[in-house]
């Protein structure tokens, strides 16, 4: 699944460029731009901040919006400015069991066919749609496991349509 949100800054520890020359004492935002272009850090503990030299502590001392820093007390004329934007880490977590839906996957999605199943109740889907079932030897056959009643293949060493019955295969034959 594709990242969602800003593009991550994998690894890419860049000094934002200074903005000490709009420090006044008053203003507290202020944009954060590196070759004078905006980056967003992602959040405060994404950037290293030094004031006159002091590092400041992330979401005390500042915070960051999108592409601004807001500083807690306005930096005073003349203090100098230092920002290392530091190469972003991505949070990942596993999807439980069972809570992706139909309607969270598109309908062009290309997922492997045992991962689903074919809906063939479309009306005149007959010359686009078809099941192909499992084509196994009569030995591939006898080594499967965990087998439920109704479980279809076609046997590739006989040439016939077979169905498990619970507890032996049964030939499908036409009268």
């Amino acid at each position: 699944m594709g990242y969602i949100g800003t593009e991550p800054a994998l690894g890419r520890r860049r000094e934002v460029d200074d903005i000490s020359s709009s420090f006044n004492g008053s203003t507290t935002v202020f944009n954060l731009t590196f070759q004078t272009l905006p980056v967003n850090p992602g959040n405060a503990n994404g950037i290293l901040i030094s004031l006159g030299g002091v590092i400041q502590n992330p979401n005390t001392d500042y915070t960051i919006q999108s592409n601004q820093i807001t500083f807690t007390t306005a930096p005073a004329s003349g203090l100098s400015f230092w920002g290392l934007m530091l190469g972003q880490g991505i949070d990942t977590q596993a999807v439980a069991d069972g809570v992706v839906t139909n309607a969270s996957v598109s309908g062009t999605a290309a997922i492997a066919g045992s991962k689903i199943t074919p809906d063939f109740s479309s009306v005149g889907s007959v010359t686009s749609r078809f099941m192909v079932i499992p084509k196994v030897t009569t030995t591939q056959r006898n080594n499967l496991s965990s087998l439920v009643s109704g479980a279809f293949i076609y046997n590739t060493t006989l040439n016939k349509l077979q169905v498990y019955n619970g507890s032996a295969w049964e030939t499908v034959t036409s009268s």
